[in-house]
């Protein structure tokens, strides 16, 4: 990893640090637990707005959205250079990390029109309602009801550990609003006003005293179905891409290496397995269904992936890379398709073997390429795409792969992998060991013909 700042970068540190040193309000002199009272809440919302005047707020943000679309490393520079400063702490940051770019990603042009100015300035503040008492790490499991009356919802059930709820103007809540559905379906995502009749907040004290998290109530709480974010029964992909956006995710290929970057990541989450045995100080292997469920968004993965990330390195030799998953194939390709002329397209096959799914991916992510303007590169690449065009999702459902999953016990992350193929609206790509999430728009325009396309088989 090269941490030498380009000149463009070096350019950013000295522009915001110029800022903080002319802007940066003096250190807060009052009581240290005093998230509550109104005049320590005002000095962080000042704040806050003082940098959404000065350009400085949601700098990840795409710059349509009032970001800067700032990279990865500016992302860096600008946390290193805030605690230099020791400047406060930004009071919006739930609505700047994720409620945000989950509007931007799932919402509406009315809903981006009306939200996303208040989150940036720090005029509204957000929470984020997914743990309940009885889903927490298993977010698939909640039980928040919302039931349809006329053109709203009707909702009843409590959240828990809910930070910021005690200041929020606003909540990104999970609600399951089909009881009958498996529990990966039929939860919705909405858009609540916490200040609508019928909301209780009841702070956790620790014991320090202080009270940044809560606990909060619904009793027949109205929403309108307009505040709904993404589709209803489909709020399970809004929460995903939610999280998503939020997670920092470093692929590793060895054990010791993931140790060895855990102790250079505050409070990391390691993931993985090697030969089927979650590894010694791992949190979760491989499920992609407990990993997704997990709201603890703030702590950076360390993915065991010893095949992925060998050719995760391998595509830095071509003009764009992607490892092909049973994810993102569609915005994968309109992203790649409006960034780079050449593209090769990688299967992340275990153990040198390719498997079934891998081809399959890498077929529609070719075939979405093809259908932008590029080529395929020879015949065998040609004949790979026909032999998967049009093919259902659970073509692959008798290979390998599937009978591990199937007779590992595995079957949550069988029916999870089926459910949520090509779901998020997001494109990933590698960039110094990092995994970065683009945003993709959904309207790009069609690259110029005769691009040469690679899908390797």
């Amino acid at each position: 990893m090269d941490l030498n700042l380009t000149p463009n970068e070096q350019q950013f540190r000295d522009e915001f640090r110029a800022w903080l040193a002319a802007n940066t309000p003096p250190e807060w002199t009052g009581d240290t637990n005093a998230e509550d009272r109104a005049d320590y809440l005002k000095y962080l919302r000042d704040w806050q707005r003082k940098l959404y005047e000065g350009g400085w707020a949601g700098i990840s943000w795409p710059q349509q959205y009032g970001g800067r679309g700032a990279a990865l490393m500016e992302q860096a520079i600008f946390q290193e250079e805030l605690a230099r400063a020791n400047a406060p702490q930004l009071i919006g940051t739930i609505g700047l990390s994720l409620v945000g770019p989950t509007i931007i990603a799932m919402g509406t042009e009315e809903q981006k029109e009306r939200y996303l100015a208040p989150i940036l300035s720090g005029e509204e503040i957000w929470c984020q309602g997914f743990s309940e008492p009885n889903a927490g790490s298993d977010l698939a499991s909640l039980g928040t009801k919302a039931i349809r009356d006329g053109d709203d919802f009707i909702v009843n059930g409590q959240k828990i550990w809910t930070s910021f709820a005690q200041l929020a103007d606003w909540c990104l809540l999970l609600v399951r609003t089909d009881t009958a559905a498996p529990k990966h379906k039929g939860i919705t995502c909405l858009l609540l006003d916490m200040r609508s009749d019928g909301i209780s907040v009841r702070p956790l004290r620790q014991m320090s005293g202080d009270s940044g998290f809560n606990e909060v109530f619904f009793s027949n709480v109205s929403v309108p179905v307009s505040q709904v974010l993404g589709q209803v029964n489909q709020g399970w992909t809004t929460a995903i891409t939610a999280l998503a956006a939020g997670r920092r995710c470093f692929p590793v290929p060895t054990v010791n290496a993931a140790l060895q970057l855990a102790d250079r990541l505050q409070n990391a989450l390691l993931a993985g397995e090697q030969c089927g045995v979650m590894p010694s100080g791992f949190h979760l292997n491989n499920s992609p269904a407990q990993l997704a469920a997990r709201t603890d968004i703030e702590r950076p993965l360390i993915l065991l992936s010893s095949s992925g990330t060998r050719l995760c390195h391998e595509a830095k030799f071509c003009d764009a890379g992607f490892v092909a998953s049973l994810r993102n194939y569609v915005y994968t390709a309109r992203h790649l398709a409006l960034h780079f002329p050449a593209i090769a397209v990688i299967g992340a096959g275990s153990h040198d073997e390719f498997r079934e799914e891998d081809e399959m991916c890498c077929a529609w992510l070719a075939e979405c390429l093809m259908d932008l303007g590029y080529e395929a590169a020879d015949r065998n690449s040609f004949d790979v795409v026909m032999r998967w065009s049009n093919k259902p999702v659970d073509a692959w459902i008798g290979n390998k792969s599937a009978s591990y999953l199937r007779n590992s016990g595995q079957l949550e992350d069988l029916e999870f992998i089926l459910e949520h193929v090509a779901d998020l609206n997001v494109a990933c790509t590698l960039a110094n060991e990092e995994v970065l999430i683009h945003e993709s728009s959904l309207n790009l325009a069609a690259p110029e013909r005769n691009r040469k396309g690679n899908c390797f088989a």
